[in-house]
């Protein structure tokens, strides 16, 4: 996984013009998705590639969107249906590659002594968001 991401980001780099000596900036919310930008960052595998990139922890989806837009960051790392949307709204940007795709994946996590017995009837969170509606 760490090897795509990184094939992506080069391509994605050499051909934007964007590859110069510089820190790259890499804008993300704390989603599994983006997890290889940490694990790269943290094994030093930018460094030995000899790119320079901060990942940049962002709270929500409007904050990484505002933070792209304003130029903050180079790279915005996000589930793609939240891109799908803001494309479908008219706002100008390009998606470069796919991290992660869920085939059924996405689960509740409880502790072992949990009965899930005990939501029915209570109301849960779920996230909701753009495009995935």
């Amino acid at each position: 996984m760490k090897r795509i991401l990184f094939a992506a980001m080069c391509v994605s780099l050499i051909f934007t013009g964007i590859a110069d000596a510089r820190t790259y900036k890499i804008g993300m919310t704390q989603w599994t998705g983006c997890s290889p930008n940490n694990a790269a960052e943290v094994k030093g595998f930018w460094k030995s590639q000899g790119i320079d990139v901060q990942v940049i922890m962002l709270a929500n989806n409007q904050e990484l969107y505002n933070a792209f837009i304003n130029r903050r960051v180079d790279i915005a790392n996000e589930m793609i249906g939240t891109w799908i949307g803001l494309y479908l709204e008219g706002i100008p940007l390009k998606i470069l590659y796919e991290s992660n795709w869920s085939h059924g994946g996405d689960k509740i996590i409880v502790k072992k002594d949990f009965d899930v017995k005990q939501l029915k009837g209570q109301t849960i969170g779920i996230y909701w968001n753009k495009i995935m509606d």
